[in-house]
């Protein structure tokens, strides 16, 4: 049974939602999204049925708050000055063409514990600060890789059965 174009052009964005949850400033969420409602669009929006869309969409939307929420709540409870936070975001992006997301990573932690230190705050509270506000970041990106790839997966559950 041949798959339909559309179909195809479906998956193609879920996929890449997929992938997008690894790279700043690319909407894992939305192209998850747009993935299930040309998909939706495609069956003339019979099948999958409105729950599937529903629960799909939930997903979406949780993939698209944790990129954009996730890291600056992380930094918040990891006792990061919104500033700091803010200024280690843009350090990230900047690094990111030329060092990919170990840059961001590195940036990130970089200009944590500098304006950690600049706070007077101890070397060794520095540290773990920084590195908290790492792993709420590495956090942030598995959930919304994990709700992406959810979404793929249900798509294609759809699709094969």
């Amino acid at each position: 049974m041949p798959i339909e174009p559309a179909t195809v052009a479906a998956l193609g964005l879920l996929a890449a939602g997929v992938v997008a949850s690894f790279l700043p400033l690319v909407p894992s969420g939305l192209l998850s999204l747009a993935g299930v409602y040309v998909f939706w669009w495609s069956n003339g929006f019979g099948t999958p049925g409105v729950g599937f869309v529903a629960v799909t969409t939930v997903l979406g939307l949780g993939a698209l708050a944790a990129d954009y929420l996730g890291t600056p709540l992380a930094a918040g409870a990891a006792g990061v000055s919104t500033r700091a936070a803010v200024v280690a975001g843009v350090v990230g992006l900047l690094l990111f063409p030329f060092t990919g997301p170990l840059g961001v990573l590195a940036g990130a932690a970089g200009v944590v514990y500098l304006a950690q230190r600049r706070r007077g705050t101890a070397r060794a509270e520095s540290v773990r600060t920084a590195l908290r506000t790492v792993v709420g970041m590495l956090v942030a990106n598995l959930v919304e890789f994990l709700l992406a790839l959810a979404v793929l997966v249900a798509v294609l559950a759809v699709v094969v059965l």
